[in-house]
């Protein structure tokens, strides 16, 4: 449940693949396409291939395996395999000086690649000295490059904010917008990936208006053909939807976030539905908290009734804790018989999956007991004794942790907790976690980026 419950998330904070990335994956041969279009804005002639002389002697042949290489290795970034994708990008870096000379476009666009791959493999020096040499190519004379001069930038902005230096960020961020909004049609969607860049640049430096300002002015790009950009479109009113809960204007995010229901709902793949169970999920979570439990309870049966119908998800979606949170949101809107049934029912679920003494099986019997209260029966359940087995339970991990293995036992039993529903228990094992990594590696180390975002994403399921 859980994973699915991070799918939409992840997808709002994954890295954006660069413009030339986009390009050449519609089509292998698509490198050297790029450099007509580009060239063209210019006007210096229609094809790289109408000013390579040597072209027929060499023959197609020799182009076809640098395309190749350029494809095979993108696959590879797509696999998290940077290593690979190096060698490969190397490799295509070689042939290409050979074809075009060192000084060429393509030749640029060989060390764009390779600086991903650095990236991706978080060689974070090579990976900007790659971009600088590559810059340094396309910036040989005016509007050499116009596009590819964009890219560049874009990346390297994107790089300095994975570092935290967001003035070089910035920076770098407003001279892609510059070129690309230049150069390329209105409606270009990597304008609005630019802009997003920008705003996320925003938020981490706590500007939220600025944030808002570039969102918005993404969201504008991307309207303009909302049927080609649909999900895109999703993501970015998510994203903004985000914003607008962090701002605490929880009634502006549920907009937004509904909007993004819309589209998902009309474009969604049927079995793979994980993604529109999160969104019904956040949207319950809203609605509660703006004290709206009917619209709230509406989003959790709708939750509920896509329980096993995402075919593609390895993990498994149980009832139990569904029918818990309906209870709960029975109870707020003075339902008190059908809340009794659907916690029972919901307790039942748990204790037959063996999860009867999770976490989220103490809320369920705690919930029980308010009901019964208000029924006006009193009845007691087992919920005092087993929180106090809970707490006894996790006094060992109320230590400092100050060794890495330790905090990586502690990650890797929050994952156990999670699995089993232990929502509880998964966030005292996280939270430990990331002090550890945080005393050992500081702060800025990828396992506490990770352990912040499943933070982050757990008030969702609390």
């Amino acid at each position: 449940m859980f994973k699915n419950l991070f799918t939409l998330s992840k997808n709002l904070n994954r890295p954006r693949c660069s413009f030339a990335t986009l390009q050449s994956k519609l089509n292998p041969l698509s490198v050297l396409d790029n450099c007509s279009k580009d060239v063209s804005f210019s006007g210096k002639g229609s094809s790289i291939l109408d000013q390579f002389s040597g072209y027929k002697r060499i023959g197609p042949s020799a182009l076809t395996q640098y395309s190749q290489y350029i494809s095979d290795g993108l696959n590879h970034l797509d696999k998290a395999d940077p290593q690979a994708a190096h060698q490969l990008f190397q490799k295509a870096y070689k042939l290409s000086t050979k074809l075009f000379g060192d000084q060429s476009k393509n030749t640029a666009i060989c060390l764009t690649y390779i600086a991903q791959a650095h990236k991706l493999d978080e060689n974070i020096g090579r990976s900007l000295e790659c971009y600088d040499k590559a810059l340094r190519i396309t910036s040989q004379e005016p509007n050499f490059c116009p596009t590819l001069n964009s890219d560049i930038f874009y990346n390297m902005s994107i790089v300095y904010q994975s570092q935290g230096e967001m003035s070089r960020a910035l920076e770098n961020g407003r001279k892609s917008l510059n070129l690309m909004e230049e150069y390329a049609p209105e409606d270009d969607q990597r304008i609005s990936l630019i802009l997003q860049s920008l705003g996320k640049t925003y938020l981490i430096m706590g500007d939220l208006v600025e944030a808002k300002t570039f969102l918005e002015k993404a969201l504008q790009v991307l309207l303009r053909d909302e049927a080609k950009n649909a999900v895109e479109l999703c993501l970015l009113y998510e994203k903004i939807g985000k914003l607008m809960e962090k701002k605490g204007k929880i009634h502006e995010a549920i907009r937004y976030k509904t909007k993004a229901l819309e589209i998902n709902s009309q474009t969604q793949i049927k079995g793979e539905e994980s993604t529109l169970f999160a969104q019904y999920l956040h949207l319950a979570a809203l609605y509660e908290k703006v004290e709206k439990y009917q619209e709230s309870f509406a989003f959790l049966e709708k939750a509920f009734d896509l329980v096993g119908k995402d075919k593609k998800s390895k993990e498994k979606i149980h009832k139990g804790p569904l029918l818990v949170r309906m209870g709960q949101m029975l109870l707020k809107m003075g339902e008190v018989d059908r809340a009794i049934e659907s916690v029972q029912e919901g307790i039942r679920l748990l204790e037959a999956e063996n999860l009867g003494e999770t976490g989220m099986a103490r809320k369920a019997r705690r919930i029980l007991d308010k009901a019964y209260g208000l029924k006006g029966k009193h009845k007691k359940s087992a919920a005092a004794p087993i929180e106090e087995q809970s707490t006894s339970r996790f006094v060992m991990e109320s230590r400092i942790v100050n060794n890495i293995e330790e905090a990586e036992r502690l990650r890797q039993m929050g994952y156990e907790k999670m699995k089993k529903y232990d929502v509880s228990a998964a966030q005292n094992c996280f939270v430990k976690a990331l002090q550890g990594f945080s005393l050992i590696n500081g702060s800025d180390c990828k396992e506490c980026q990770e352990l912040k975002r499943i933070l982050g994403n757990l008030q969702f399921c609390i």
